[in-house]
């Protein structure tokens, strides 16, 4: 990458700088306490009785002023409420947040017709784990802080006592898969694109399965999945209660190697989902080098919105290494912590061969290489290898 070595360019970078360390901070300490279930209200009484008495005061109903008092409980314990950061970034925070409707996610197709109550199968366990009221949760992928390009996480509650189904591994104690709001909003477009003879890469819970099935525009669905203790639990006591299990066909394979075996058209859609989480590259690259080459055949990447929000931050790193090199300064590592050493590594080398030829002539171009949609261009034309 180039950089013009200008005062202007200078300015916005420095000033960027400092704003996405305070930034990155505090999300990144919302989004662990939300993990942890840390944010919890201690006194719903109490705290509703709040709301209603201040509610004239805003724009908000009750229910929504209460999401924001617990979101701001967990600020007032570590960091100064009334500081200008704080404001901007609660203001963000609170732009994004939702409550969610408890009969409207009660009557999701899936949530509604898949039954998860009491079944077990060997060391997995079919079951309902639950969302207390107003205990928040991430319901989509983060929203993008304008002028600064921080992430800030878009987060959710209910109202009410609300179930969801899940399988847990029991010789581990640990919850296996779960559908929440976060995987209903973030497979939304990906059902509502799905049309044809349908491929998806992964099987989880079947949500995506199920959901695609109900298409009239949807004729079959091939789903891909190498675990047999998945395909197992699936075929067993989920996909008999689709309405449309005649549309499905499960085939056991590694789905890397079974999308490079077939030919572009062979299905008309292609859904991938075979990574855990937005820290989970390889699986995601490896599925995208290989997507590259398909036109006839419309291929859609589960939470690639995420990745591309999350890569921004090494791409942010590369901005600061090759400024920096103007100024004979080291430039701050500005990589999250909980990225593992030798995938910062691949990540930092992979932005630095995507950018090798990108120019840098004025601030505004600082904006188009940190907007995730056109990080997404640049990997979608690349030739550059993960």
């Amino acid at each position: 990458m180039k950089i013009d070595n200008t005062k202007r360019i200078a300015l916005k970078i420095v000033g960027i700088e400092r704003e996405r360390i305070i930034f990155s901070y505090f999300d990144s300490f919302m989004s662990t306490a939300i993990s942890n279930n840390t944010v919890m209200p201690d006194n719903l009484e109490l705290l509703r009785k709040f709301a209603v008495e201040t509610e004239n005061e805003t724009e908000y109903s009750t229910e929504e002023l209460m999401l924001r008092i617990v979101m701001m409980s967990a600020f007032r314990q570590k960091f100064d409420e009334a500081s200008y950061s704080t404001v901007t970034y609660m203001a963000e925070l609170s732009r994004n947040s939702k409550v969610f409707d408890v009969s409207e996610f009660q009557q999701n197709p899936y949530i509604k017709n898949i039954d998860f109550k009491d079944k077990q199968a060997g060391d997995y366990k079919f079951h309902y784990m639950d969302f207390m009221p107003f205990e928040l949760f991430m319901y989509d992928t983060p929203s993008i802080m304008p002028d600064i390009f921080t992430a800030v996480s878009r987060i959710g509650c209910f109202t009410q006592k609300v179930s969801y189904p899940a399988i847990s591994q029991i010789s581990k104690d640990t919850t296996w898969m779960t559908v929440t709001p976060n995987e209903i909003c973030t497979m939304k477009n990906a059902i509502n694109h799905s049309f044809g003879k349908v491929l998806t890469l992964g099987c989880g819970l079947g949500y995506y399965t199920y959901m695609a099935s109900l298409k009239d525009d949807v004729s079959s669905i091939t789903v891909i999945e190498k675990e047999q203790d998945v395909i197992d639990l699936f075929s067993e006591y989920i996909l008999p209660q689709f309405e449309h299990k005649e549309k499905v066909n499960i085939i056991r394979a590694d789905a890397v190697e079974y999308l490079s075996s077939i030919q572009d058209g062979e299905y008309d859609y292609c859904f991938a989902d075979i990574w855990k989480g937005v820290l989970d590259f390889v699986p995601y690259f490896a599925v995208k080098e290989i997507g590259r080459k398909f036109h006839k055949t419309k291929i859609d990447y589960w939470i690639e919105d995420s990745f591309c929000t999350y890569i921004t931050n090494v791409i942010w790193i590369e901005i600061l290494k090759t400024f920096s090199k103007h100024y004979g300064i080291d430039a701050p590592d500005d990589m999250p912590d909980d990225l593992y050493d030798d995938l910062q590594i691949r990540l930092e080398q992979y932005v630095h061969n995507l950018l090798k030829k990108e120019e840098i002539k004025s601030p505004n171009q600082i904006d188009y290489y940190m907007n995730p949609k056109n990080v997404e261009k640049l990997i979608n034309k690349t030739k550059v290898i993960f």
